[in-house]
């Protein structure tokens, strides 16, 4: 039985809309922003 996720990985096409998308809709916080990738923090 799985028990936490540390961490999960993938990619996307457009990463301006990947963080519009987590920070205004799903209202996460974002930890980290470069041009090719974003930590978020989701709990």
């Amino acid at each position: 039985m799985i028990q936490s996720i540390n961490h999960v990985t993938y990619s996307v096409s457009n990463i301006k809309e990947s963080i519009t998308f987590y920070k205004d809709i799903l209202k996460v916080k974002i930890l980290i922003v470069s041009d090719k990738i974003i930590k978020i923090n989701i709990i």
